[in-house]
């Protein structure tokens, strides 16, 4: 059995290898465990070198192609009609099809499977109206209703539906009665070990006038929030100047805006920025220097940074935005892009260290339930019963050519 998997994600190929900053091989190999073969389709950017800090993607089994990017109002007219048409081949030559929303390819190629009668499923991992509303400029915006509603209409009509989420997505784009559907996030820990957490609450125990705040999140866009943050630890030393703290950025991009807005509030000379570092050990040895987590995101579906910092027994405050709210305390989220919530909680939880070490012990225990045993049995349950759908439909389709 042949799965054809699609989304808008942009791939990266070498003369050697294709690479992805978020699909690396074990990540799409997923889906080898229960199809003999996985066929990619996505966007491309060819380069001549091997690039550094990103993940390969091919492997064994594993095949891609990819099509123009046609996420551009350009691309309306004879772009798209040249992509639908080669997607159809793809389409066709598979026997199941799994799309990935939010993404254009994505709603492209649902509405081909169910013109062909192709069985197919989607994997609902982010909201369209957020990404374009908070991302993009004035065309974004003006596109950001269409392709929600698009995309609603999309997942209500998909008989298999895997959301990321525990109730935003589902909420936002509900599935079919019918439908078989799953939450499974996308983010999966390896290995969680209560050793740090235990270093942690000594630390947090003692914790008084001097605090490390941290952020991960790509400086290439604004959905994260990180000028929230910075407006709100510009207000919280004035309130409380006699509060040491530094706020480190975890992630690559342009620096420039957020230090010319630091500079603006007087904190620049606590603004760290970190850059890149390598998922895995680098990562987590990062978070165990922050005292508090700082997720101020626009938009996200089920953030891995913050279940990552949670993992490590990090208090964290976090935005309302997307899957969010059902994975820290009610009482530690702020409105999307409001500093002065923010600043109140930050008040709070550096007068309370008690607030700081019963945080930690929550999140820990609730990053328990994204360890990767519990998340591959769940998903490998999904994608057989996919499986075996696909597999009737195929089956019936040849007894009714064969009985003609």
């Amino acid at each position: 059995m042949t799965v054809l998997f699609v989304h808008d994600h942009f791939f990266v190929q070498s003369p050697k290898n294709i690479y992805s900053d978020k699909f690396s091989y074990p990540i799409l190999a997923r889906y080898l465990g229960v199809f003999d073969e996985v066929r990619v389709w996505g966007r491309v950017r060819k380069v001549l070198n091997e690039p550094e800090n990103m993940m390969v993607s091919s492997g064994p089994n594993i095949d891609f192609s990819f099509g123009e990017d046609i996420s551009s109002l350009r691309s309306f007219g004879g772009m798209r009609k040249r992509a639908c048409r080669y997607l159809k081949n793809m389409i066709m030559e598979s026997d199941a099809v799994i799309v990935r929303l939010p993404s254009e390819y994505g709603m492209m190629a649902a509405a081909l499977a169910r013109k062909y009668n192709k069985p197919w499923a989607v994997e609902v991992v982010g909201c369209a109206w957020d990404a374009l509303w908070n991302y993009g400029g004035f065309n974004a915006k003006c596109y950001a209703p269409v392709a929600y509603l698009r995309m609603k209409s999309v997942v209500n009509k998909a008989p298999f539906a895997l959301y990321v989420t525990s109730r935003f997505l589902q909420e936002r784009y509900p599935p079919a009665k019918y439908a078989i559907t799953t939450n499974i996030s996308n983010v999966e820990l390896d290995e969680i070990d209560r050793a740090p957490v235990d270093k942690r609450l000594k630390r947090l125990a003692h914790l008084r006038k001097s605090f490390v705040f941290g952020t991960i999140g790509s400086l290439k866009s604004r959905s994260k929030g990180i000028e929230t943050a910075v407006e709100a630890l510009s207000r919280l030393s004035r309130i409380k100047p006699d509060i040491q703290f530094e706020y480190r950025v975890l992630g690559e991009g342009d620096r420039s805006p957020y230090l010319q807005l630091a500079r603006k509030n007087g904190v620049a000379d606590r603004l760290r920025f970190d850059g890149y570092l390598p998922g895995g050990a680098p990562v987590l040895e990062w978070l165990d220097g922050i005292d508090i987590y700082l997720h101020p995101s626009f938009s996200e579906g089920l953030p891995r940074a913050l279940i990552e910092a949670m993992s490590r027994g990090c208090p964290a405050v976090g935005s309302d935005a997307g899957g969010i709210p059902e994975l820290i305390s009610g009482n530690l989220i702020h409105r999307a892009g409001n500093a002065q919530q923010l600043v109140d909680i930050l008040e709070k939880l550096t007068a309370d260290s008690r607030i700081l070490e019963e945080e930690a012990v929550r999140n820990f225990e609730t990053s328990i339930s994204y360890s990767k045993s519990i998340l591959d049995k769940k998903r490998t349950e999904f994608l057989n019963r996919f499986s075996k759908y696909a597999t009737k439909m195929k089956s019936e389709t040849i007894s009714q050519h064969t009985d003609s």
